[in-house]
């Protein structure tokens, strides 16, 4: 039995100033199972300019393409706080899972606000939100 290839398509992933470049691509490129399907910018020279550096099959200058996707199975949140959240809604409402690092309030309390205002998107798909206990606490 072969494993299937999971497709995971990037909202943000841009060549000259983002944390998809550093990080994310990186990781998926170095993962075994894993394939970047698809990257998503809001300009369509800087999507397509993506998809070629990074080795995406596919671009879109509108995320929400992509979201919707059939061929995408994982969507990557790497944009900047606040736009996240919104992103993050539409990929949970569109049955995708969801990877996001930015945390969804500033605090639990905010969080947890969030999660009770969107809670049939949430378990529609059977999602956890999944957060540090010191989410909203400054380190330094």
């Amino acid at each position: 039995m072969t494993q299937k290839e999971i497709r995971v398509g990037i909202v943000g992933a841009n060549t000259k100033a983002s944390w998809a470049k550093v990080s994310h691509v990186p990781a998926i490129n170095g993962l075994p199972g894993l394939k970047l399907a698809a990257v998503a910018t809001r300009n369509e020279q800087s999507a397509r300019e993506a998809a070629e550096a990074f080795g995406a099959d596919r671009w879109f200058s509108d995320p929400s393409a992509m979201i919707c996707d059939d061929r995408i199975d994982v969507i990557t949140i790497a944009v900047k706080v606040p736009a996240h959240r919104e992103l993050v809604l539409a990929a949970l409402v569109a049955g995708k899972a969801v990877y996001c690092e930015a945390p969804l309030g500033r605090t639990s309390l905010r969080l947890k606000r969030w999660r009770a205002q969107h809670v049939r998107a949430i378990q529609r798909w059977d999602c956890r939100v999944v957060s540090i206990p010191l989410c909203g606490v400054r380190l330094n």
